[in-house]
């Protein structure tokens, strides 16, 4: 059996660097994905329906927020007029409230419970 030659060998591992650089893989998703909006139970109080309930207490554009489930409250409330998250409350220990993306606009965190 002939020897592959270094060329042949060199242009079939550039055709697989290729091939593995220019495929793409879908990313990771999560397997719950909320599809409600808020919903506004007083003048500024809001309810999102997430890993757990989310609450949304406004006051001017400032929020707190009571948990914070997956972080998908977070896409919906420019359009609740709030454009800076004071601080986040959890009232619980569970693991989907725990999960807060550092540096997305909150300057406390605060557990009780």
């Amino acid at each position: 059996m002939p020897k592959p030659s270094r060329r042949a060998f060199l242009g079939s591992a550039a055709a697989a660097a290729i091939t593995v650089a220019t495929t793409t893989t879908a990313a990771p998703t999560s397997p719950f994905k909320p599809d409600a909006k808020p919903r506004q139970i007083s003048p500024n109080l809001w309810l999102f329906e997430d890993t757990c309930n989310v609450y949304v207490v406004r006051s001017g554009s400032h929020a707190v927020l009571v948990d914070f489930g997956s972080g998908a409250v977070l896409d919906h409330l420019p359009e609740l007029g709030v454009s800076q998250v004071d601080g986040i409350l959890h009232s619980s220990n569970n693991s989907s409230s725990a999960s807060c993306p550092k540096g997305r606009g909150t300057s406390e965190w605060i557990r009780v419970g």
